[in-house]
């Protein structure tokens, strides 16, 4: 039964570093134009499209990358679901402040 979950973590895992390196490859992420509106708005300067594209898709890359090495770590611990719930608390918490940085001149 716990396999299932460490397999379910490898898959969106593995789904998240494909989607994070076709984002910066194509240089595509979705509703790309009021991203791009709302974050020159915020931060009171023009944001080029192969910024917003390198974020987007180098975060999803990342974060697929600790869930892949999580989940081929993580059978050999005692509460792999507390590991699992951890990387992803802490990839949303500081979603905003690593954009603020990278957006911000």
């Amino acid at each position: 039964m716990i396999w299932m979950i460490h397999l379910f973590f490898f898959t969106i895992g593995i789904s998240l570093i494909l989607i994070g390196t076709g984002m910066i490859l194509l240089n595509w992420v979705p509703k790309k134009s009021s991203q791009l509106k709302e974050l020159s708005d915020r931060y009171q300067h023009s944001i080029d499209e192969d910024e917003l594209c390198l974020f987007e898709g180098g975060y999803r890359l990342a974060l697929g990358i600790c869930l892949t090495i999580a989940a081929i770590v993580l059978p050999y611990h005692p509460n792999p679901i507390l590991i699992y719930l951890i990387i992803l608390m802490c990839f949303m918490i500081f979603y905003c402040p690593i954009k603020y940085l990278f957006f911000n001149p």
